[in-house]
């Protein structure tokens, strides 16, 4: 799978470097996806090229690819600014760039990448910003599905419902549960796990 950054056009692949991905060049309703062919990007100095093992769909997703409401429109009012969407992915670090110091290849990581989408793709160029590593024992969906939807509810367990380090969970079955408890040990982990939360999701 592909991602995208502002320098990482779309346009269809004749070298050998190759990869598929799903593209769409106008606003409107799934038919204007196309899988297709595209050139594998390249990592700037800065960025990590991951290969996706899984990503999840959104809300945000959907909204950029309707181009509905106005304001997923921003940064391209009559046409997509990007071209493949997927912003929560997990994966591989296949390579990286001479200036990335945290990653290495081999590495299970997982980001936030909604700022360039991209993730509906075999491989991505994320910046090393954002990018964190699984927890062990972290399957790539459960990392894929955790960044934006993991922002909403730590408003939720955090910010709202006051959830501490201790608390006891009742009256819920075992996934909850268990959800619950991976993601609490995530929040109160500290800076020693970085978790790619989207800041425009938390209220301040």
């Amino acid at each position: 799978m592909l991602g995208l950054t502002a320098q990482c056009e779309i346009r269809p692949c004749r070298r050998k470097r190759a990869m598929k991905a799903v593209v769409y060049t106008r606003y409107g309703p799934p038919d204007v996806l196309r899988w297709t062919d595209v050139e594998t990007p390249v990592p700037k100095d800065n960025e990590v090229l991951v290969k996706v093992h899984a990503v999840s769909l959104n809300a945000s997703d959907w909204e950029v690819l309707r181009g509905k409401p106005l304001y997923s429109r921003i940064g391209g009012p009559f046409r997509p600014r990007h071209h493949i969407l997927g912003s929560d992915i997990a994966g591989r670090v296949e390579s990286a760039g001479r200036r990335v110091t945290l990653f290495r290849p081999g590495e299970d990581v997982f980001a936030d990448i909604l700022s360039q989408m991209g993730g509906f793709a075999e491989y991505a160029c994320v910046p090393e910003s954002v990018l964190a590593r699984m927890p062990v024992g972290m399957t790539y969906e459960q990392a894929a599905a955790l960044p934006q939807a993991g922002a909403i509810a730590l408003q939720g367990i955090r910010d709202k419902g006051q959830v501490r380090a201790q608390c006891r969970l009742a009256k819920v079955d075992h996934a909850t549960r268990e959800s619950a408890r991976r993601l609490t040990s995530l929040i109160v982990a500290g800076p020693s796990c970085r978790v790619p939360w989207s800041p425009g999701l938390l209220t301040r």
